[in-house]
């Protein structure tokens, strides 16, 4: 159970690395494919340059209220 915890974890910390590298961008599409997860993180929500979001092959669940 720790090992999918970790996984988790590692998936969600390399989803908002992605996300920040789109931050400071006029324009920023984000590729969060093969990550795992089983909900995108919020703070995709604050991007205001974001064009494309492609989360496909994840293990999806829920949906933040924010997306």
């Amino acid at each position: 159970m720790a090992k999918n915890s970790e996984k988790a974890d590692a998936a969600y910390a390399e989803a908002l690395k992605r996300i920040e590298e789109c931050g400071n961008q006029r324009k920023c599409g984000r590729d969060l494919t093969r990550l795992g997860l089983t909900t995108p993180p919020t703070e995709i929500g604050q991007l205001t340059a974001l064009t494309t979001l492609d989360l496909r092959r994840n293990l999806l669940t829920t949906m933040p209220e924010i997306l």
